[in-house]
This record gives C-alpha cells, sequence and structure tokens, in this order.
C-alpha cells in the first residue's frame, strides 16, 4: 500500500507518534539507545521525542506511550487504541483501495482504456472517489478529535 492511501485511510501522514518524526525507525530500533541516537544525528532538522533520552523514561518508552500507534490498547486508559485499528483497517483494506484509486485516476485522465463497458467503469471511477471523499472525512475526525482531546489536557492542567 502506499503511503498516501495508508495516511488516507488512517488520518495520519504516516502511522507516527505526535512526538517522533522518525517513528518507524525508532521503533525498530526500541530500546537501542545507541542505535535512536544515530537516527537522531541523521536526521537533525526532523522534529525527535525528549521521552527517550530522558533518563527517567528510557529508549522503550514507546511500550507504554498512549501515542504509540502500534499499541492495541491505550496504556494510560486501557480502553482499545483507535490508532491501531485504523493501522489494522489500512493493512487490511490498503491493496484494494490502492488498487481502486489508481485505476480511477488512470481511467480519469485517459491513461488507461476501459476494459469494462464505459457504464462499469464510470461506476469504478464512482466508487473512488466515493472512497476518496469518506476518507477525507475521516481523516478530518480525527484531527478534530485529536485537537479536542489535547485542548481538553491543556485546559485541566491549570
Amino acid at each position: 500500500m502506499t503511503l498516501a492511501v495508508r495516511a488516507r485511510l488512517t488520518g495520519e501522514a504516516l502511522a507516527t507518534c505526535p512526538r517522533e518524526e522518525s517513528f518507524a525507525e525508532i521503533y525498530a530500533a526500541l530500546g537501542d539507545a545507541e542505535a535512536q541516537e544515530e537516527i537522531r544525528r541523521d536526521s537533525p532538522d526532523r522534529g525527535h521525542c525528549k521521552l527517550l533520552t530522558n533518563p527517567k523514561f528510557g529508549p522503550s518508552f514507546c511500550t507504554a506511550c498512549p501515542n504509540n500507534p502500534y499499541l492495541p490498547f491505550d496504556p494510560v486508559t486501557g480502553k482499545p487504541n483507535p490508532r491501531a485499528r485504523q493501522l489494522a483497517l489500512a493493512d487490511e483494506v490498503g491493496p484494494a483501495a490502492d488498487e481502486l484509486i489508481g485505476r480511477a485516476l488512470r481511467l480519469r485522465y485517459g491513461l488507461t482504456v476501459p476494459e469494462m463497458g464505459l457504464r462499469e467503469e464510470m461506476l469504478v471511477v464512482a466508487a473512488a472517489s466515493e472512497l476518496d471523499a469518506t476518507l477525507e472525512r475521516r481523516a478530518a475526525n480525527e484531527i478534530a478529535r485529536r485537537i479536542a482531546e489535547l485542548l481538553a489536557v491543556m485546559l485541566t492542567r491549570r
């Protein structure tokens, strides 16, 4: 699945943590402080999570962090992690979504000829457009939910 489709399905720029822009690389080196530091040195222009370098938390903190999209349950609330559920959905439907959106774009821009009848091909384009709109709404709803959560935390810490 392309990163663009995955991002649309999950409502995120990538399957990542908002505190760590190199999340996939850092997560692969979980627990290895030296390897994580090398990743930070290689990408100084990216935002990096300070919790992983804090001795109080350590280089394995992702396993207890509610921002980790790979954890099936939120470690703070114990509730199912919606980000993990979205990533699982992206893995499940991603290949079909990739094919459908790609086919619709090729048809729309005349890069391929209809294999079925024109009416059926137009239904493919319509289905891809509906999927695209649904993914846009899902992304917008997820962003709004995250902003509301952050505001609630900020307002209650006074």
